[in-house]
């Protein structure tokens, strides 16, 4: 994750460095601005990638990632004054890409933008596949970018090892299953409350938040037993950086 944070302030640095070399050259500031939208229904991604065991099954994955990518927005969004893909509408919001996401699987990134992006070019050995993610916003923070990172690569981790620590991944998400996830992401990029309720396809509601900490319990549950447990009760977490993002999640 810190590696992949590097590189992009390192493509910033470039990028600005870039700017005002042309600014200088041409005579005409030049603004650079990292966002998503022009307010005027144009969108453009900030894609994530993630290298991934290709032996888990997609199904399993697409569930778990819609759960999170939904929910996600509380702290990985980047924030966006106006509502809807044209700003129709006054008012600020989370997310700056979630107005313009359609539909919940597919293959296409610019129109009709889905959830989970089925794109299979792994660019890797043939027991691996990569994630191609298309719905997070572009992070001007050290803190949400952190977490984008890292809380989707410890998700990918439990759906890897899910078999290993013995739980049954399709039962687990059950009570995380929308009932219209394309409504629930508009939704929860629309609540600053963190509480608009999000209906189920079993029946009653759960929020975001609520997503999210079920969603860090089964990583932990997974992590105690694949690693054990310290003394406190706490995952033997493989690595600092590992600790540090769980615990950042939880904060």
């Amino acid at each position: 994750v810190y590696k992949r944070q590097r590189y992009d302030h390192a493509g910033d640095l470039l990028m600005r460095r870039a700017a005002a070399s042309a600014s200088a050259r041409t005579g005409h500031d030049i603004v650079l601005h990292r966002n998503n939208v022009d307010g005027k229904g144009a969108s453009w991604g900030t894609h994530e990638n993630y290298m991934m065991l290709r032996s888990v099954p997609f199904d399993t994955v697409a569930a778990l990632m819609t759960a999170h990518f939904v929910s996600r927005q509380i702290y990985a969004g980047s924030g966006r004054v106006g509502i809807g893909e044209r700003s129709e509408t006054a008012g600020y919001q989370l997310s700056q890409r979630a107005d313009y996401i359609h539909a919940i699987l597919g293959l296409q990134t610019t129109f009709e933008r889905p959830i989970v992006n089925t794109r299979d070019e792994s660019h890797s050995p043939s027991d691996y596949r990569r994630l191609h993610v298309i719905v997070g916003d572009a992070n001007r923070m050290d803190v949400p970018q952190t977490l984008k990172l890292g809380a989707t690569s410890m998700l990918l981790w439990l759906l890897e090892h899910a078999d290993m620590a013995e739980i049954d991944l399709n039962e687990a998400l059950e009570p995380l299953t929308l009932a219209d996830p394309v409504e629930a992401m508009h939704t929860v990029s629309h609540d600053l409350t963190l509480a608009a309720p999000l209906p189920l396809e079993t029946g009653g509601t759960t929020t975001a938040w609520q997503m999210q900490v079920t969603l860090r319990g089964l990583v932990y549950a997974a992590a105690a037993t694949v690693y054990g447990t310290d003394t406190s009760g706490e995952p033997a977490w493989p690595d600092r950086s590992t600790r540090n993002i769980m615990a950042m999640w939880g904060q």
